[in-house]
């Protein structure tokens, strides 16, 4: 019944923190916590819900995100604080997917704002006046150097690496492990609208996601397929610890490998020193 201190949430715990607050009257809490939040767009009865009752009593809201979200991004989290009015927004640059440590440079600010019920800000190192020394005056000597012609180098002529581009920029063929083992693709992701805020599978699919002119010439971080009735999944990071010969043979049997592991597979960079080792 309440009334109650506060209401916390992670993830879709987060999720759900303006959901119950929508259903409930405006003093039942004195303030929201949410970790790495967003808003249930899948669900459109309860979102249409949420947008009813929203501010919710103008509710203090702390709304703490990862920098390295790669899960719930960190737009999706700043699009379920604009629900609330003047929310405390917490980010992280090193953290993920998580709740923050006392290793997080945001740990204290998170346990202050709880403890305070408002934001104090990162603080403040002491004031201290250092003593105040007066150097020693010196007069430096009067040293003339003397005149010393330098000799006459000639720079060797170096001719630079012969660099052969990609002739275009394209996809990964093969499909990735995603959420709860599914198989997904790239074609997937442009139609779900999956590549904004996630670099992961930017560079799974460069193309599809528009970010050839950084991502066309690495390496994919996801697990992909490559037997997906038998269930076997590879990693680029699996395939750079291989010896260059199981390497070259791999990244040279069709599109799987080469398509996947660019950089690993030098795909941009066909030298002579990597392909005849």
């Amino acid at each position: 019944q309440g009334p109650f201190h506060g209401i916390l949430g992670y993830s879709q715990g987060a999720a759900f923190v303006p959901v119950y607050l929508s259903r409930v009257p405006n003093d039942t809490f004195q303030m929201a916590i949410t970790f790495c939040g967003y808003l249930t767009t899948t669900h459109l009865g309860l979102l249409g819900k949420v947008r009813e009752m929203s501010p919710f009593g103008d509710i203090a809201h702390l709304v703490w995100m990862g920098g390295n979200d790669w899960i719930i991004s960190n737009p999706m989290t700043r699009e379920m604080a604009a629900e609330f009015t003047e929310p405390t927004i917490v980010r992280s640059t090193r953290a993920g997917h998580i709740v923050p440590g006392s290793n997080d440079p945001t740990f204290d600010q998170v346990v202050s704002w709880i403890r305070d019920g408002s934001n104090p800000g990162p603080p403040s190192p002491p004031t201290t006046k250092p003593p105040t020394v007066k150097p020693p005056t010196v007069k430096p000597p009067t040293v003339k150097p003397p005149t010393v012609k330098p000799p006459t180098v000639k720079p060797p002529t170096v001719k630079p690496p012969t660099v052969k581009p990609p002739t275009e920029c394209f996809d990964s063929v093969v499909k990735f492990k995603w959420v709860r083992n599914s198989v997904r693709g790239c074609k997937w992701a442009g139609k779900k609208e999956m590549c904004d805020g996630k670099p992961f599978i930017q560079k799974h699919c460069p193309s599809t996601c528009g970010k050839c002119e950084k991502y066309e010439c690495v390496d994919s971080p996801l697990q992909f397929f490559t037997n997906i009735k038998k269930k076997r999944t590879f990693t680029c990071e699996g395939l750079s610890k291989l010896s260059n010969a199981r390497i070259k043979k791999l990244c040279g049997k069709g599109k799987k490998y080469v398509s996947t592991c660019r950089d690993t597979c030098a795909l941009c960079m066909k030298d002579d020193d990597f392909y005849d080792k």
